[in-house]
């Protein structure tokens, strides 16, 4: 359901933007459960915080009041994932396309009495139009909420994105669907890696409630990881946006990262566990995720979904770097945004601030 203008979510959200609000009321209202700003973030139970609908209609969405009555949506979704898959395949790549769970659809019961999240009708219908075209696609909700009891914390109190824990299941979610392409594929276990958490105070999104300064963080338990193994050093180097190493391959720590709208990140790892490269086409959504791949391939390149934003540039760029394997990773909300499916370049894509 759409926020109706009669609800106090509605008039405190006027009254945020005239200025009547001081961030101190902000603060004392969040404490209450109640968003001073809730087209930009929901307050839900025990101080939980979710996007609001100027993200991508994401509230609408998971409250299941949105729909798309036009077939041809779903038709272009699926078809373009399908043409995408099927160019690579002629050239000999691999691929798969990977939805990365809103918050809203793992964490429901966290939702605030007046608004009850579920999983998005919408993305339910899209999942099954790009099944029934043959598109290889992994969507990790039910694994991700099978182990919401086992694993703590899947997603952050504080901030929209999956915790190390979380992004590991759909990390075994996305190498379980590999194992059609590459039987003898090996990937970390729960004992290669070991999740350890700490209680911080973090800002996260509630930044856009406007807290007072001395106040801005709040409560969330959060996760650190260590494997079994040591790798001391990858060799890392950079990407420019015209598909050129702006630095030479360098000794580096592991790190999580991802690459961002000008530049992508290339990983190299010699003691990975299989001799494979892979282009992971990816949002914000991927840093958590990141390390579990730099283990697991020999070669990896992180690169933001706003650096191949077309269908001409991810062909340009794996027609160079001959990738193995192609990832594309979106967050839920994001499932339309035409960078997320376009291939054919129709749509007169430009570069986007997607997060």
């Amino acid at each position: 359901m759409q926020f109706q203008s009669t609800s106090y979510p509605q008039k405190l959200k006027y009254f945020f933007h005239n200025g009547n609000i001081s961030p101190e009321i902000a603060l004392w209202l969040y404490k209450k459960d109640v968003s001073v700003r809730p087209d930009y973030l929901v307050v839900g139970r025990n101080g939980w915080v979710f996007l609001g609908d100027r993200f991508q209609s994401v509230v609408t969405k998971s409250t299941g009041g949105y729909a798309v009555h036009e077939p041809a949506v779903f038709e272009r979704w699926s078809s373009q994932l399908k043409q995408r898959q099927d160019w690579l395949e002629r050239n000999g790549i691999k691929s798969i396309f990977v939805i990365a769970p809103n918050k809203h659809s793992i964490y429901p019961e966290k939702s605030p009495p007046w608004l009850a999240f579920g999983l998005s009708n919408v993305t339910r219908k899209l999942v099954d139009r790009g099944v029934d075209k043959g598109v290889y696609l992994v969507d990790p909700t039910e694994a991700i909420l099978s182990e919401k009891k086992n694993m703590g914390w899947l997603y952050n109190r504080s901030d929209t994105h999956w915790t190390f824990p979380g992004a590991f299941v759909s990390y075994g979610e996305v190498m379980l669907q590999l194992k059609d392409f590459y039987p003898d594929l090996k990937s970390l276990t729960g004992d290669d890696v070991f999740f350890t958490q700490k209680l911080i105070r973090d800002e996260g999104i509630t930044k856009f409630l406007g807290f007072p300064k001395s106040q801005r963080g709040i409560a969330d338990r959060v996760y650190e990881y260590r494997f079994s193994t040591t790798i001391e050093k990858y060799c890392v180097s950079t990407i420019n946006e015209y598909f050129i190493w702006e630095s030479a391959c360098e000794a580096n720590e592991p790190l999580s990262a991802t690459g961002d709208r000008s530049r992508a990140v290339q990983i190299d790892n010699a003691y990975a566990l299989n001799e494979l490269s892979v282009l992971i086409v990816e949002d914000s959504f991927g840093a958590a995720p990141a390390e579990y791949y730099n283990r697991t391939f020999t070669k990896v390149w992180h690169a933001h979904s706003s650096f191949i934003f077309t269908g001409d540039r991810l062909k340009a760029f794996v027609k160079k770097y001959k990738p193995d394997l192609v990832i594309y990773r979106i967050v839920e909300r994001n499932l339309l945004h035409p960078i997320s499916y376009e291939f054919d370049g129709l749509s007169e894509l430009k570069r986007s601030d997607l997060e």
